[in-house]
């Protein structure tokens, strides 16, 4: 039995649909996380979307490391500033 060639099935199947991202469905936008309480705000709202079946457990995972990740760097980004301040601009070394 022979398979179908690559241009037969171009031509049966429609081209295949750019993914949406998860957090666009839902109507966040991962750069206001900026604190504490926007990232818990965001991580909740993941959980309640998972939980309904609006979007999968893989998707929410996705978002919810997507979402650590932001608060990681935010964290960073303070834990600099902070050093910055103390030694009075001068690059630690």
């Amino acid at each position: 039995m022979r398979t179908l060639t690559p241009t037969l099935v171009q031509q049966v199947l429609p081209p295949a649909a750019a993914p949406i991202d998860p957090a666009a469905r839902l109507g966040l936008d991962l750069l206001t996380v900026e604190n504490v309480e926007s990232y818990r705000a965001a991580l909740s709202a993941v959980v309640a979307a998972v939980a309904a079946g609006d979007i999968s457990a893989t998707e929410g995972l996705g978002l919810a490391r997507r979402l650590r990740s932001r608060l990681r760097l935010l964290r960073r980004l303070a834990r600099l500033q902070k050093r910055l301040r103390l030694t009075g601009g001068a690059v630690p070394r």
